[in-house]
């Protein structure tokens, strides 16, 4: 019996009831709905974390955010928990992911981990297709060590960013951006 083929889609903010293979009835969705057709398309999902590191740490891990940890910009998926891309590999798939998040792509995270082939097209840091495998030249090694020093860069940057927040504790915002100290009681 041979394997079948793993296509997992995610779109990171997509409302579902905007698209056609959802019910929405103007066609805003042909490629998706065909892609639907011929697959699994689930009628409920609920992520368990509110954006997207924590949520995609989950999805890959099958585990809830309080069990892997990576909730932050600098948290780090933890090695002792296998990802969905690590297990296919394990069981003979080639795995290989396309994305255009930074929160994914770049930023050192532990969510790259398993991937065969890791293709991000987002802003300065894309990568070449077919990378995977071949033998980099010069140039592709000082794109690789350039990205690389960037990729550390902005992961300090958003470190710094993520950390303000827990020193005096949570911060929340009225919705006319009136800072409120104790909570969200608008």
């Amino acid at each position: 019996m041979t394997a079948p083929d793993i296509v997992l889609l995610v779109l990171d903010t997509q409302r579902a009831d905007r698209l056609s293979c959802y019910g929405y009835p103007l066609p805003t969705s042909p490629y998706l709905d065909r892609l639907a057709a011929g697959g699994t398309r689930f009628e409920r999902g609920i992520s368990p974390a509110q954006w997207t590191i924590p949520a995609h740490a989950s999805l890959f891990t099958g585990v809830y955010p309080s069990l892997h940890q990576t909730v932050q910009s600098y948290s780090q998926l933890p090695q002792s928990l296998p990802t969905l891309a690590e297990r296919l590999r394990e069981g003979g798939y080639y795995t290989a992911a396309f994305c255009n998040n930074p929160l994914v792509g770049v930023i050192n995270n532990g969510l790259r981990r398993g991937f065969t082939s890791f293709l991000n097209y987002s802003g300065l840091l894309t990568s070449k297709p077919n990378q995977a495998g071949s033998s980099p030249n010069f140039i592709d090694r000082y794109r690789q060590g350039f990205k690389r020093l960037l990729a550390g860069v902005l992961n300090q940057a958003q470190d710094a960013f993520a950390r303000l927040g827990n020193a005096a504790g949570p911060v929340f915002f009225a919705p006319d951006g009136a800072t409120v100290a104790d909570g969200p009681e608008f």
